[in-house]
């Protein structure tokens, strides 16, 4: 049964959390994910931007335009250079923590405390992995997302800020305490990762879609509630007016299925609020994969014409005789459908 796969799925990848060996592979694929990723882009960035800059100048342009064409090559290079970073940092550092397993926790404990782009890198990479996995630091979920950043750690440090402020308005505090109240209500329903979600939701969907709700509402300020449902809100519309494809059969459907997979796609970004944003990228992505090739409504090519079948007994040759087929184009006609 499902219901049994997603909790016996949650519980196994709880107790493979006590597993020293395994819990250091895990925490060594994210730490050194992260790491690779900043290397990579900070290597594919540089290596873009002087080949672009010294093109550009080679070209005959200025030092301003050189500048902005090895800084627009840069940014494209970099993201390659993230990417294939992360890949190879993972591997390696997924290899250290399954070798290695105190040297690779030492490590990880050191850069993610760290501040600056380090830090942030390593924390981000290990944040992927518990959002995949549902695995942290630390003996409690808490304490793992203290240590990662992540869940309530915002929320609680600028609760804590405005307190020793002096300043806050009440109505500041009343906020930030729905925001850190909203955010602790999440990680303690496991909502900061797929595994945890899903046995949430399976146990009680009403509860877990409003505490998701919740943390996304009270957990932003007004500018991030803005973007996040005006931009994707003006995607709806955009595509409710489109004029869609000229070959489409059904356009009117087509553009209602549309409206529809955008709205959901909208409701499934707010949803999905508390996991790490990795993680809710490579959910949406799976889901477009997935989804892409169901209900296509173009009409379908016709059918080619076999041909004319020519009877063993009319063969002529030296082989045997055998049935074959001759298209209208080997026999001189004009296209099946043109005539």
């Amino acid at each position: 049964m499902p219901y049994e796969y997603f909790y016996s799925f949650k519980d196994e990848l709880e107790k493979l959390g006590f597993s020293p060996r395994a819990s250091s592979i895990l925490s060594g694929l994210g730490t050194g994910g992260g790491l690779g990723a900043l290397a990579g882009a900070t290597a594919g960035a540089a290596y873009g931007a002087k080949g672009g800059y010294d093109e550009a100048r080679a070209q005959g342009a200025g030092v301003g335009r050189s500048a902005l064409m090895g800084g627009l090559q840069g940014a494209g290079t970099g993201l390659t250079g993230m990417g294939i970073g992360a890949s190879m940092g993972a591997l390696g550092g997924a290899a250290a923590g399954g070798l290695r397993p105190d040297q690779m926790e030492s490590l990880r404990k050191g850069v993610t405390s760290m501040d600056g782009p380090v830090g942030a890198f390593a924390r981000f990479g290990q944040r992927q992995v518990h959002g995949i996995t549902g695995l942290h630091p630390g003996k409690n979920i808490r304490e793992g997302m203290e240590e990662l950043r992540h869940g309530a750690h915002d929320p609680l440090k600028n609760l804590r800020d405005l307190k020793a402020s002096g300043k806050a308005k009440p109505e500041e505090l009343i906020e930030a305490k729905k925001r850190v109240k909203a955010s602790l209500e999440a990680e303690r329903m496991g909502l900061t990762n797929i595994p945890g979600y899903a046995k949430s939701l399976l146990k009680d969907p009403k509860a877990t879609i409003r505490a998701a709700l919740n943390e996304q509402w009270h957990g932003t300020d007004k500018a991030t509630k803005a973007m996040m449902m005006g931009l994707p809100g003006v995607g709806i519309g955009q595509v409710a007016i489109s004029k869609g494809d000229p070959n489409d059969e059904h356009p009117n459907r087509t553009r209602a299925k549309n409206v529809a997979k955008a709205t959901a796609n909208l409701g499934a970004g707010v949803l999905m609020g508390p996991m790490p944003q990795g993680t809710q990228m490579a959910i949406q992505m799976a889901g477009h994969h997935i989804g892409a090739p169901l209900g296509s409504n173009k009409a379908k090519p016709p059918k080619a014409s076999p041909g004319i079948v020519v009877p063993p007994e009319q063969e002529r040759g030296f082989g045997p005789p055998m049935e074959r087929v001759e298209s209208n184009a080997m026999r001189g006609l004009p296209p099946e459908g043109s005539q």
